[in-house]
């Protein structure tokens, strides 16, 4: 493992959870988080038993500010994928948690020091403007919270917890 010295600036954490990815891409999403962290990786996948053939792999990392948007558009081209990056706020700047699934694509989110979802004014002034209609404007703000991807990935949560999934890798640069 690779060690920070006390002068670097500029470094996070997070985790990534990739909740299924279909056996074939393991090894191709292993070699993107090689590349967003600059050292090989390779994961220690579980099986997925709610999506058959499929495989999952939960990941604290740590590296520099930005690698959960590097990891989110590497993973991002693949659309059989389900995962949530997270990074954590720092004193100074926004935390960031990005989710996908095949059917709702890439939803990104800012989040605070306590991991909540902050939606900015001009998000939810420029939503009102344009959703006068109250189901459609109800919608839409639900939208901006993320509650449509965190209905789909919530069935992948609880089974990850109630397997008691805990893994031993750490990614760090």
């Amino acid at each position: 493992m690779n060690v920070l010295s006390p002068t670097s600036t500029g470094i996070s954490h997070g985790r990534l959870t990739i909740h299924s990815a279909p056996k074939a891409l393991c090894s191709h999403i292993d070699w993107s988080i090689s590349e967003v962290f600059g050292f090989p990786f390779r994961g220690e996948w579980k099986v997925q038993p709610l999506v058959a053939g499929s495989y999952r792999l939960d990941l604290p990392w740590q590296g520099k500010i930005g690698s959960a948007s590097h990891l989110a558009t590497a993973l991002a081209g693949w659309e059989f994928l389900r995962f949530e990056i997270t990074q954590s706020a720092r004193l100074g700047s926004d935390g960031e948690f990005y989710r996908f699934t095949p059917n709702l694509k890439m939803h990104f989110s800012t989040i605070n020091e306590t991991g909540d979802i902050v939606v900015h004014e001009n998000h939810i002034l420029s939503t009102i403007s344009h959703n006068q209609e109250p189901a459609l404007l109800e919608e839409k703000l639900y939208s901006l919270l993320g509650l449509p991807w965190d209905r789909e990935l919530e069935p992948f949560r609880v089974a990850m917890s109630e397997e008691d999934f805990h893994p031993q890798n750490t990614v760090s640069i």
